[in-house]
């Protein structure tokens, strides 16, 4: 209501002037105004779309009641031929199978006066139930309309690449556990954020005083540590960006942790992906290990970390008394860096084909 009257005058003027008992400010009351307000919108989206084609964009997850709800966006060329992505509604389902959510879609469609011929393009997530070749929602779809061309979301296919090198390099999942794991002890009460807080914040007015750092508008802002959300692939590197920055702060609280803490269980888009794939054929040289090799030498001497002499043999921690006729340096490059960078190649190859770019990059 408050958002009308700025809007209109004739509405301010008439709730200026009714009675104290007849403002519509009852929950009921704003509940219709707001369902009328849905019904408006709707209309002027399906006068947009008409007989035109558009793509069925959707998505389910569970509310904050635990119930699952299925979100419904289309996609469609406006008459200037701008492309548009407009919310339409979200369905309570009370089953998730790909039969249930096709009949929920088509009641949908039937409210809204829309037909399955339009359907030009379907986009969802990986999950079996939406994107199964056979039974998925989908494939029903296509069984209707040749032409619903199914595009899996090209953001989880980013995703899938990453958890799928964490799956296959042990190291990897390893060091992405122990960042959850410290992750957790440094967030697990408000007075340690507010000790890396402190921490961080004195740390940079230290640097600010030795020129290391620039001022200015927009600078130094503060920083805090992210936790990554496995449906985002790039969460995880804002949070190891999060890290390297505030790497001294958190060993701080650590140490605080270490001392004085009780609780001991707790102590321990298209050219983007062509121009990854340029990057990591890039990092697979010698160059590209000898410029990581600096970045770890700088970064463990401005921290006091011990660095291993690369050229001593390479002692596997499971087997001590083996010998693995390797130096440090070839576990490191070989088996560990370069090993990386070749699943991730082949991800990306296997993820992002040739057909696949080429759909992304004329969507860009």
């Amino acid at each position: 209501m408050d958002y009308s009257i700025k809007q209109n005058d004739v509405v301010a003027k008439a709730f200026k002037n009714a009675p104290n008992n007849n403002q519509m400010l009852s929950p009921k009351i704003q509940r219709d105004i707001t369902e009328c307000f849905a019904k408006e919108v709707l209309g002027h989206v399906m006068k947009e779309i008409g007989n035109g084609v558009f793509s069925l964009l959707v998505d389910e997850c569970r509310d904050v009641s635990d119930k699952e709800q299925m979100a419904v966006v289309l996609r469609y060329l406006d008459k200037c031929g701008l492309v548009q992505e407009k919310f339409v509604g979200v369905v309570h389902v009370e089953e998730t199978t790909s039969s249930y959510l096709k009949s929920c879609i088509d009641l949908l469609f039937s409210q809204l006066g829309l037909n399955l011929e339009q359907v030009r393009g379907q986009g969802y997530d990986g999950a079996s139930n939406m994107s199964g070749e056979f039974n998925g929602l989908q494939a029903k779809i296509m069984n209707e309309n040749k032409s619903a061309y199914y595009v899996h979301c090209f953001a989880h296919k980013l995703n899938l690449v990453v958890v799928a090198i964490a799956k296959k390099i042990f190291e990897v999942g390893d060091f992405f556990d122990m960042v959850s794991v410290l992750l957790n002890v440094v967030g697990a009460s408000c007075k340690r954020k507010d000790q890396l807080r402190e921490h961080h914040q004195e740390e940079v007015r230290k640097a600010i005083g030795c020129g290391e750092i620039a001022t200015g508008t927009g600078l130094n802002q503060e920083l805090s540590l992210q936790r990554p959300g496995d449906t985002r692939w790039n969460s995880h590197y804002k949070t190891l960006l999060g890290l390297s920055k505030m790497f001294s702060s958190v060993v701080k609280v650590l140490e605080y942790v270490e001392k004085d803490g009780t609780d001991t269980g707790k102590r321990r888009q298209a050219r983007d992906v062509e121009s990854t794939k340029r990057e990591l054929e890039k990092l697979r040289t010698n160059e590209g290990w000898d410029s990581l090799m600096r970045k770890v030498y700088c970064f463990c001497e401005k921290h006091d970390i011990p660095v291993l002499d690369m050229e001593d043999a390479y002692v596997n921690p499971k087997k001590p008394r083996q010998k693995t006729g390797i130096n440090n340096e070839h576990y490191y490059c070989v088996d560990c860096f370069f090993a990386v960078l070749d699943l991730l190649g082949e991800e990306f190859n296997d993820r992002f084909n040739e057909v696949n770019s080429e759909l992304l990059l004329c969507m860009s």
